[in-house]
């Protein structure tokens, strides 16, 4: 305690409520973001998942997946432990939060390898001192700060429902192999696929057009009026979802980590620290995704590069809208340049999983972030930029 009877994690939780408050008043939002107890919302999130789910033969099983039992009531244990140790303020939705929470139980039970029979005590340590947190911001951002002994991992509610809409826009150009009302989710999802069911649907084309869009010239990237996809695209969708929030929090905890531990990666201070930070979360990612998920790292991994992959379309986009042409990235969002991060991560892959034309081969890990490519590129086909002609972006791009 200090004098004035505050403990630091309540010290803490006051700054990244204030936080939260003012980013709030700068969207010029002026009621709470949550209509009541976001705590609350949030384990009542967390019952509603566990009641869910059915346990059979060493399994828990959802609806779409099947993860074993005992690392998953370990992960329901440690997101409930993440929520009212993050103890969600009233400038966040607790339902929300309680699905990040889950992906942020994934890492920290990898950094402190707590499936196994030896711990990491100074992984826990860190871990008992960072509170997660979102931020009612629209710039696609995330990030890793610290106040006295706690660190917090903040994640922009524009940055997570650009991927939320993108995704859903990648998952919907994708081959279905079973009927729409079959509950398996098999998809082709190679390039000429993805341009077959273009040619036929323009649902796809449609959507991320009217997300980016909405995102550049409104400040919200949501395409309204689009219903939920139908029951057999919702597990895909789910998934790459899922990976793509566990890459981004992961990212996060790795800065924490380096600052916590005073660890120095090499190179350049910042952007050394960013690639470095890229590789240790893939690594984190992939190793949650296989002892937790049961996946391979083909797929635990698509997050990395799709979100890479948004950040490149938002890159273009704003540049395009702007300048009508596209400027060299010379560092997108305070970061490095999105090619040469998606570079390091490719190459990471290569050396730590396969070179091989394998069932573990590099193909599958890429599917997402190359069916957006041809989504961004239709768009350009379709003349999106004429479009934009005279139009001046939203004022959340100042500075970006």
């Amino acid at each position: 305690m200090n004098s004035s009877g505050r403990s630091p994690r309540d010290l803490a939780l006051a700054a990244l409520h204030k936080q939260q408050l003012e980013a709030r008043a700068r969207l010029g939002v002026a009621t709470f973001i949550s209509k009541g107890d976001a705590l609350e919302a949030a384990l009542k999130r967390a019952d509603v998942r566990e009641r869910e789910c059915v346990i059979r033969d060493g399994y828990v099983q959802t609806p779409a997946f099947k993860y074993p039992e005992r690392t998953e009531r370990l992960r329901w244990a440690r997101t409930r432990n993440i929520l009212l140790r993050s103890s969600p303020g009233p400038d966040e939705d607790g339902n929300y939060l309680e699905m990040i929470a889950r992906q942020a139980a994934s890492i920290e039970m990898i950094l402190c390898q707590e499936h196994t029979d030896q711990p990491n005590q100074r992984s826990q340590e860190l871990c008992d001192h960072l509170l997660l947190g979102t931020l009612p911001t629209l710039q696609p951002s995330a990030f890793a700060r610290r106040h006295g002994d706690f660190h917090f991992v903040q994640i922009s509610a524009g940055l997570m429902e650009f991927a939320y809409q993108s995704s859903k826009a990648v998952v919907l150009s994708w081959k279905p192999m079973n009927g729409p009302e079959s509950n398996r989710s098999e998809f082709k999802c190679e390039p000429e696929d993805v341009q077959s069911v273009l040619s036929k649907n323009p649902l796809p084309l449609q959507l991320m057009r009217l997300t980016i869009e909405n995102y550049l010239f409104d400040g919200w990237p949501r395409a309204t009026a689009y219903a939920p996809p139908p029951i057999n695209y919702q597990a895909p969708l789910e998934l790459l979802i899922n990976c793509t929030e566990r890459f981004i929090i992961a990212h996060e905890y790795c800065h924490n980590l380096y600052d916590a531990f005073d660890i120095v990666p090499p190179g350049d201070p910042l952007r050394g620290e960013e690639f470095a930070a890229d590789v240790l979360a893939f690594h984190l990612v992939a190793e949650s995704g296989f002892c937790l998920d049961r996946l391979p790292p083909n797929v635990s991994t698509q997050g990395a590069y799709f979100v890479l992959a948004s950040l490149g379309v938002i890159h273009m986009a704003l540049d395009l809208a702007r300048y009508g042409e596209v400027r060299e990235d010379l560092g997108f969002a305070g970061h490095p340049p999105i090619k040469q991060r998606l570079q390091v991560l490719r190459e990471c892959y290569l050396q730590t999983v396969t070179r091989e034309d394998s069932d573990l081969s590099i193909r599958a890990v890429l599917f997402a972030a190359e069916t957006l490519d041809l989504l961004w590129r239709g768009l350009l086909d379709d003349g999106i930029v004429a479009r934009w002609r005279d139009r001046v972006v939203h004022p959340i791009w100042a500075g970006v």
